[in-house]
């Protein structure tokens, strides 16, 4: 959820700085750009070698911080072999993946002798960032949420691609905070290894929710990144308290430990500010809960599919659905629906579920790219099926627009604005002409 607001300065200068020049353009068409940089007066003067051809050497330009090793670990393919189109769109396919690097091209050049070169050209993204993430969810006819944090990031700690990140949050009228590490290529090897801990307070439907996690992770890669697999330990406390100020009954509070396996199917490739591909993600899980009368074993089942397509030079179209079952579980450890991240219009956990079902889908135009500044208006459609608690199966939907204010050359940056009118589930009595709206308001995307 951590993101990032660092643009106020990119914006005063965006204005003034020219858009890249193939700031839409895919990364694997990329590859068959030239760039704009002179050839060396040793590079011979004819049309860059088709592929496939053996490339004899690597020359990587505009490294000013991160390691050349790990540059060089992204690509499937090593200077003395016969590289092809596939693995060739692949190396800079991951490159665009890592989030380092705001442009990526290159070229083969053939040298006197007949070598072949290959010449990586990449802009290195300011990794180093002052942390301040916020989400809001307004509705006129219910209460308003608030969350935001405030810390420091680096994603490329030590120019190999280690990410560390500590930080306070404000929820509400309640504080917390969290810190995690993240060795995005643990070991050298095509795999991630995650340390957290945070203490955080949520406020949920009659009660609050002061929670200690530790959470260690492990994920590989393999068959070209089209393939994730790994498995997450959860260890935590949530201890309940009244946020009504009249005495409410509480349910007991818990600990717990929480198993679960992952895999995710397919690949979502970054394209600039843009993204392209499509993955599917289940994540099946067993724990135990301490609560009230003793040990109760519970299950869950939580899945997540994505869908990212460019249309044209600046549309990008998106969609993500998600679904989750649990058997019985404390309160606490159900799941719980609302504006934050969901469904745009809502207030914060506006429904406590043990089933629900969600989609979402937006239609995103890059209006303005440059250096420092993109806008990217957008509209979209937000819905969810959920059996809630109180009220059995309830349907939650919503449509609005929004525009995003995004620093291509800072990591994860920018502003979101949704402006959202619920058309099912919220019971709208204040409202004008019958439509509540709600705003929706974060950093980078909603998904």
């Amino acid at each position: 959820m951590i993101g990032r607001l660092f643009a106020a300065a990119g914006i005063a200068l965006a204005a003034a700085v020219p858009a890249p020049a193939h700031a839409d353009v895919p990364a694997t068409a990329q590859a068959e750009l030239p760039m704009a940089l002179p050839a060396p007066a040793t590079a011979t003067e004819d049309a860059e070698p088709g592929l496939p051809v053996r490339v004899d050497d690597l020359d990587i330009e505009g490294l000013w911080r991160t390691h050349p090793d790990l540059v060089r670990g992204e690509l499937p393919w090593t200077p003395g072999q016969v590289v092809d189109e596939a693995p060739w769109a692949l190396g800079l396919a991951r490159l665009w993946n890592t989030g380092l690097f705001s442009k990526v091209s290159a070229r083969r050049v053939r040298m006197p002798g007949g070598r072949v070169v290959a010449r990586l050209h990449l802009e290195e993204r300011w990794t180093i960032n002052l942390l301040f993430s916020f989400q809001a969810a307004a509705q006129r006819a219910a209460a308003s949420s608030a969350w935001w944090s405030a810390g420091l990031s680096d994603l490329n700690l030590g120019g190999r691609y280690v990410e560390a990140a500590a930080s306070f949050e404000q929820f509400d009228q309640f504080h917390g905070g969290q810190a995690f590490v993240r060795a995005h290529r643990f070991m050298g090897r095509r795999m991630d290894a995650m340390a957290q801990w945070e203490w955080l307070v949520r406020p949920r439907v009659g009660f609050g929710d002061r929670r200690m996690r530790v959470r260690l992770e492990s994920n590989h890669l393999a068959w070209d990144d089209q393939v994730r697999v790994g498995g997450r330990l959860d260890l935590q406390e949530d201890a309940l308290f009244d946020v009504s100020g009249i005495g409410t009954a509480l349910p007991s509070s818990s600990r717990s430990a929480l198993v679960d396996l992952g895999a995710r199917i397919g690949r979502i490739d970054i394209v600039r500010v843009r993204q392209s591909g499509a993955s599917l993600e289940v994540r099946p899980a067993v724990g135990l809960a301490t609560a009230g009368d003793g040990p109760a074993p519970f299950a869950q089942l939580w899945a997540q599919g994505l869908w990212y397509a460019l249309a044209g030079p600046r549309w990008n179209l998106a969609a993500r659905g998600q679904l989750g079952v649990q058997s019985a579980a404390p309160p606490q450890l159900r799941y719980f629906l609302g504006g934050l991240s969901e469904v745009r219009g809502v207030r914060d956990s506006y429904l406590q579920v043990d089933r629900f079902g969600l989609g979402n889908v937006e239609a995103r135009y890059t209006a303005f790219d440059s250096t420092w500044l993109a806008v990217v208006p957008t509209a979209f459609v937000d819905g969810a099926v959920a059996r809630d608690a109180a009220r059995g199966w309830t349907v939650l939907a919503s449509t609005g627009v929004g525009v995003r204010l995004l620093v291509p050359r800072f990591v994860r940056t920018g502003l979101r604005i949704d402006a959202a009118v619920p058309m099912a589930g919220i019971a709208c009595a204040a409202g004008a002409g019958g439509v509540c709206p709600g705003l929706s308001a974060g950093v980078f995307q909603f998904f």
